[in-house]
């Protein structure tokens, strides 16, 4: 199943609430709510959301970046308050999904534009190019965190 989650101005926060008297031990990984956890590493991505990625990014993160070089959460952490990952816009289409056990992946597609010239950029020769992408989600206490990412630059789009 395809889906396209643009994020260029507004952004939509996504969640899964659980109802009332719900405990986070009753809350099972499900793709509804993996995708939500998706679209709220699209979020912090575009607004620079450092306080929502310290909660959001597992302590053991690790993300081979579109720069060929593999960076820990708080290496990304610091690259986010530096601005050094900012993006004017980001467009984000999901290919495929898989559950097993409290491990989630999302693969696809993105489609990126810049603020400043990154090393990614630089790389494909644009501020606005195309990649793929895997994120690797770990379930725990009801709450999806980034555990992993892989991105590579696949071409400059202009």
């Amino acid at each position: 199943m395809k889906s396209t989650l643009l994020a260029a101005g507004a952004l939509i926060f996504l969640t899964v609430p659980a109802s009332p008297g719900t405990s986070a031990e009753e809350l099972q990984p499900t793709e509804v709510n993996l995708r939500a956890a998706d679209a709220e590493d699209l979020r912090i991505a575009l607004t620079d959301d450092v306080k929502a990625a310290r909660t959001f990014m597992h302590p053991n993160l690790l993300v081979n970046s579109p720069a060929n070089r593999i960076f820990t959460k708080t290496q990304v952490i610091n690259m986010l308050q530096k601005g050094e990952i900012a993006h004017h816009s980001l467009e984000r289409t999901i290919e495929s999904t898989a559950l097993t056990g409290n491990i989630g992946v999302v693969m696809g597609q993105e489609l990126v534009q810049d603020k400043t010239p990154t090393e990614a950029g630089q790389s494909a020769g644009s501020v606005t190019y195309t990649r793929r992408f895997t994120d690797i989600f770990l379930f725990e206490n009801g709450t999806w965190r980034l555990l992993a990412r892989q991105s590579t630059v696949v071409k400059p789009t202009r």
